[in-house]
């Protein structure tokens, strides 16, 4: 199989390195003594890929060279009926030494593992992911011996007899490139010998030479024939549906205009390919009366035909009793073409609906409704689309409603099957914000309405895509739609939230009258952008308790919220109070940043807004007056407490920085680095900074509006003229 960029179980990506968000190590649970169980026949599985990634960094520091699978990640999973899970690992980091003692830590890890998966009717398969050998050797060369082999294994059945969460022992990942042919299964016997003598009982699975080919199974396997004492062994194959069978190629289209390139010449590439890649595989089995296994398959996303032909797969393995574990998941692979690790939106990936159809899972209660933010009133929209994610055997009924307006069709249907989806076009009748909901007779769930508004706003001439988070006490962004902000009563602990009113202002009269004279404080900002990362409570370790120790969040982080600021408009008042919002930054080449604010003095606009542990660290002032940017030199801001200002700061990628007063350029230099490199996670503090004990800010501020890009002078000039009559500021 061929080497893959993204898939990282193959060679040149186990250099590859990555941060988990909020990955946690699960814990260890001990006093397990009952023997664990695998399933017989056919089941729906997944690989949770992770412990073996960036084999270059032995033994590596866990969650940061490789990504350690969580409770989370687990239950996810659970959740959509994937109760059998294969968990790669290396020998190297098991073994630190060839015949010596297990890493404790990392064994720890592998342990943690399977106890929670007792505890939560789940069961591993432990892969030894290192394709028939150890760093540069090979089983069989000499240097590596079917005794050291042996000897890992005897170590791992040692540690993991009798453990209820353990399925099976899954020898060595696709070995390939093998001394001989002997090599393979006298290594593989040496093993299973080695289990044997520590382990009578648990599964032990045996996977072929030539990457484990299903494809090419009989002609380089077929003589593979080994015995296992226990009469517990079953023979793992793998296949994905691409040209080669190697998992790298992600395009229906083109996959189908190269062809079979395992058949010479080139033969049809169908919906069909993945039962013809492994019928050879289960005529095997059935043949010699053996039972089997299918390791890792994968299919992309980009066309139906891709799911057709898993779901054609799946049903053939059901047919012939043969288990399977899809590749994969993986914390560290949202973004895979294959993966089924939830996105970065929390969704299930299309590949999910084909497993939840074989695993029983009951099928999801949630659907989202997407679609333009604008439009012109009288005007036709565009499309909206209500898109189901998951396996559903019976058409789902929805209706599109809204205060006003018309809708066209007036009910929708989403057709039974796979991911379903159906559109639909608003008409709005004036110039105003419409909340566009919809509701359903098929006992789903109904996602919150979505904004769609017919004027315009500093915002009508940006990007959608570039508008990172829209922090403010005033509706900007005309299309949002919910609560504006979620406050919290200081004389009763009284928690409620304001939605903004139809003049785009929070109901003051209301606010006042809820408060009751009382202090109140914000315990969320809403993101009034597309994106709905609002700012709220601090949820990340900081040190601004006494003597530099971590506190947690409290009702003091909370800012107050103050009813007469600039125009008469609500303000957040920071007084060593924070807020944590989400607010990616790896990888930007432009970032542009508009605060409004009034500080308190110079010295207290320290970090308004600041990102941590990234090689370029992004600042809101530093005490003196300035923008700062860890990695390039500080750029003046020109601070002024005495009076409210509409501060902002672009950075352009290897091009300019600039920042400007009112509109006023103040500062402008050279940016040295082409993008942002980001090495921890993607939350944005407000009002403080997290790792520097009392660094504040201290003041009001009415909007904090971050860009994921360098916003032209004319996208800037709108925006400044926007908040300027808002405010009066700079008028």
């Amino acid at each position: 199989m061929r080497l893959n960029p993204w898939r990282p179980d193959r060679r040149q990506l186990l250099s590859t390195a990555g941060i988990v968000t909020g990955a946690a190590m699960l814990s260890l649970r001990p006093g397990l003594a009952k023997a664990g169980t695998h399933p017989t026949g056919f089941y729906a599985g997944a690989n949770v890929s992770g412990l073996e990634v960036n084999q270059g960094k032995i033994p590596g520091v866990p969650n940061t060279d490789f990504a350690v699978p969580t409770a989370a990640e687990f239950d996810n999973l659970r959740g959509n009926g994937l109760v059998v899970l294969r968990i790669p690992f290396i020998w190297e980091r098991m073994q630190s030494t060839l015949l010596g003692a297990l890493s404790a830590d990392y064994l720890g890890i592998l342990t943690g593992l399977a106890d929670y998966a007792a505890d939560h009717g789940q069961s591993l398969i432990l892969d030894m992911h290192n394709y028939g050998g150890r760093g540069p050797n090979k089983l069989g060369n000499g240097n590596l011996t079917p005794a050291h082999f042996a000897n890992v294994w005897s170590r791992l059945a040692t540690a993991f007899v009798g453990h209820p969460g353990i399925a099976a022992y899954d020898l060595m990942n696709e070995p390939s490139n093998m001394p001989n042919a002997s090599a393979w299964p006298t290594a593989a016997q040496a093993a299973i010998n080695a289990i044997r003598q520590v382990d009578p009982a648990t599964t032990i699975y045996a996977e072929g030479d030539n990457w484990s080919s299903a494809a090419s199974w009989v002609a380089v396997n077929g003589n593979l024939d080994l015995n296992d004492p226990a009469n517990n062994l079953v023979y793992s194959a793998h296949t994905y549906f691409d040209r080669d069978s190697s998992g790298t190629h992600y395009s229906w289209t083109e996959e189908v205009a190269a062809g079979d390139q395992l058949k010479n010449p080139p033969g049809p590439l169908t919906t069909q390919i993945g039962v013809q890649r492994f019928t050879g595989f289960v005529n095997w089995l059935q043949d010699k009366g053996f039972r089997g296994q299918v390791g890792e398959c994968g299919t992309g996303k980009d066309d139906p035909n891709w799911l057709a032909t898993l779901d054609n797969t799946l049903a053939f393995c059901q047919q012939n009793g043969v288990g399977l574990t899809y590749w994969a998941a993986g914390l560290w692979f949202t973004e895979y073409p294959m993966g089924i690790e939830p996105g970065r939106d929390g969704r299930d990936t299309v590949q999910m609906a084909v497993l939840q159809k074989y695993t029983g899972a009951e099928p999801s209660k949630n659907y989202l409704v997407t679609g333009p933010d604008r439009g012109a009133a009288g005007s036709q929209s565009a499309p909206f689309t209500a898109d189901y994610r998951g396996y559903h055997a019976a058409a789902l009924q929805l209706t599109p409603t809204s205060s006003a307006g018309t809708f066209q069709p007036t009910s929708l249907t989403i057709p039974a099957g796979f991911n379903g989806a159906a559109a639909f076009r608003f008409t709005a009748p004036s110039l105003a914000t419409y909340a566009i909901a919809t509701a359903n007779t098929s006992g789903l769930t109904n996602p919150p309405p979505i904004g769609y508004s017919t004027r315009t706003d500093a915002y009508s001439v940006i990007d959608p895509a570039a508008i990172m988070t829209a922090l403010s006490t005033h509706r900007l962004y005309t299309p949002y739609v919910g609560d504006a902000v979620t406050l919290y009563r200081a004389s009763d602990g009284a928690q409620r939230g304001f939605p903004f009113l139809a003049n785009d202002s929070l109901d003051t009269a209301a606010i006042s009258s809820w408060a009751g004279g009382s202090n109140v404080f914000v315990v969320r900002l809403s993101d009034q952008s597309p994106r709905g990362r609002h700012a709220g409570t601090v949820t990340s370790q900081n040190q601004n308790g006494p003597g530099g120790t971590q506190l947690p969040s409290h009702v003091d982080d909370y800012p107050q919220l103050v009813l007469n600021g600039p125009g008469g408009l609500p303000v957040l008042r920071f007084a060593t109070s924070r807020m944590d919002a989400v607010a990616p930054i790896n990888g930007l080449t432009g970032f542009t940043c508009v605060m409004v604010c009034k500080p308190s003095s110079v010295a207290s606009m320290q970090r308004l807004l600041s990102w941590h542990f990234t090689e370029f660290l992004l600042l809101a002032g530093d005490g003196s007056g300035t923008w700062q940017q860890s990695g390039e030199s500080s750029l003046s801001l020109g601070i002024d407490p005495t009076a409210w200002h509409i501060y902002t700061a672009r950075w352009a990628g290897g091009g300019q920085r600039t920042t400007w007063v009112d509109g006023e350029v103040v500062g402008s230099a050279a940016a040295a680095t082409p993008k942002i490199t980001f090495n921890h996670d993607n939350r944005v503090n407000l009002g403080y900074f997290r790792w520097f004990q009392n660094v504040y800010f201290t003041g009001d501020v009415l909007a904090l509006l971050p860009f994921g890009a360098a916003l032209s002078d004319a996208q800037l000039n709108q925006l400044w003229s926007t908040l300027s009559d808002l405010t009066g500021i700079g008028a």
